[in-house]
């Protein structure tokens, strides 16, 4: 059944399922520029309502929770339809051509999208750059999502200080550097795949015996101490020949058990109770502040 959208400011009702009637109201989010409306329930009968707004920036869903029952479903109330300040297109399909645009390397038309939502949607904007230089891009260049974020605080500086023409030199170097960047879209498809590992085929990983080393529980029951660790434990893959390594791998592994074994032993020329002092006398000096009298 769809709902239709209604006024900004207005209040009224929407009916839902099975005949239920809600009550709500509109209010705009501080700022009332990055964001539209969020219908806010005001007053409910029959069914258990919250607010759940989704992920995108022009939909807002309730989670609908039946009294007396495990059945739950998520409806959507309403559309909201974000027109752009310059050309009046839709929100959601300007970011939509924007990342295909940088997909196929479009450089000008990612560009006209971008300013297409500044300066009124420019959080969306920057928070989707983001995305992308991790979902299109990521491993093929790993450089790129490290440079997007740093521009991204340094945009918002910009504007704070309102320095409208030195922010757009920001976005249009992240814009050309996404659009010629090289392309992986490995990371979402890794997701995905472990999402629907969990929970679509239900699957479950066991805890592999490598893991049980001498750092957990069950492995010091097992007796495995740094021979093991040095075989299972600290194994690497893919490891970098690096110079002097093999010396001091060596090192590590034979002061490494005399290390905790001469920390966790009690100095052996003080009694028990004058150790006890001792530890007490420099727990004191720790937590002194300077300047203390």
């Amino acid at each position: 059944m769809k709902f239709k959208p209604i006024r900004p400011h207005g209040v009224g009702a929407a009916p839902l399922l099975g005949g239920i009637t809600v009550g709500y109201s509109m209010k705009a989010r501080r700022g009332g520029h990055s964001h539209p409306p969020l219908r806010t329930i005001t007053k409910h009968s029959g069914q258990g309502v919250r607010r759940r707004p989704n992920s995108c920036a022009h939909h807002t869903r309730f989670k609908v929770r039946r009294k007396n029952s495990f059945h739950r479903e998520t409806i959507t109330m309403g559309t909201f339809f974000c027109k752009t300040e310059h050309s009046h297109y839709d929100l959601m399909e300007v970011l939509s051509a924007l990342q295909k645009a940088i997909r196929r390397g479009e450089e000008f038309p990612a560009m006209y999208w971008a300013d297409e939502c500044c300066p009124k949607f420019s959080k969306a904007l920057w928070r989707r750059l983001v995305i992308i230089s991790h979902e299109d891009i990521g491993l093929a260049d790993p450089k790129v999502p490290l440079f997007t974020a740093m521009a991204k605080e340094q945009w918002e500086d910009l504007i704070r200080d309102e320095k409208t023409g030195s922010a757009r030199l920001i976005l249009g170097n992240t814009i050309l550097l996404l659009a010629r960047a090289p392309k992986s879209r490995l990371a979402d498809h890794f997701q995905t795949a472990l999402r629907g590992f969990r929970e679509i085929d239900e699957g479950r990983l066991e805890i592999p015996d490598y893991a049980l080393d001498k750092h957990t529980a069950k492995g010091t029951t097992m007796g495995r101490g740094w021979v093991h660790f040095q075989k299972e434990g600290a194994l690497l893959h893919n490891k970098v020949p690096l110079p002097h390594d093999a010396e001091y791998e060596k090192d590590f592994f034979r002061f490494k058990p005399l290390l905790e074994k001469k920390q966790s032993a009690p100095p052996e020329d003080l009694p028990q109770g004058e150790l006890f002092e001792r530890h007490s006398s420099e727990e004191t000096l720790r937590n002194e502040q300077p300047g203390d009298g």
